[in-house]
C-alpha cells in the first residue's frame, strides 16, 4: 500500500496535475486525462507499467497491483465499468462501482495506471 500526499486541498485523486507518493516519487498526469478502455487494457498489461487503485477513494491508500494481480483486477472488477467522461452510460460492476482510468508518469519515465473508483 501507499499514502500518498495531497499537492492541494481537494475531494478526488485523479483530479490533481501531480502528486507526491509515500517514497517521494512526484507524480504527474499525462494525456489524455482519461484513458479508453482499449488503451487502458493494452497498457496495464504491460509488466514495465506500474498500476494502482484507490478502491475506498481519497484519503485511503493506494494498492500497487502486481502483473499477476492486476490482470485479476482488470478482469472482475473494471473491464466494461470504465467511464471515459464522454456523457455515455457505464454499468456498474458487481460492486456498485465504476472506474476511470488515468496515466501519470515521475520524473525517471516510469508509467502509472491508476484506477479511480468513479461512482
Amino acid at each position: 500500500m501507499c499514502h500518498y500526499q495531497f499537492m492541494e486541498d481537494t475531494a478526488w485523486l485523479p483530479s490533481l496535475d501531480e502528486w507526491t507518493a509515500h517514497d517521494g516519487s512526484v507524480w504527474t498526469r499525462g494525456t489524455p486525462r482519461w484513458l479508453g478502455e482499449s488503451d487502458a487494457a493494452r497498457l496495464q498489461l504491460r509488466d514495465a507499467t506500474l498500476v494502482a487503485h484507490d478502491l475506498q477513494g481519497v484519503g485511503e491508500d493506494l494498492v500497487w497491483l502486481s502483473p499477476r494481480d492486476r490482470r485479476i483486477f482488470w478482469k472482475e472488477k473494471v473491464a466494461g465499468h470504465l467511464d471515459v467522461a464522454n456523457g455515455a452510460e457505464v454499468p456498474h460492476n458487481a460492486d456498485g462501482v465504476v472506474f476511470r482510468a488515468s496515466v501519470w508518469t515521475d520524473v525517471s519515465g516510469r508509467r502509472l495506471i491508476l484506477f479511480s473508483r468513479f461512482r
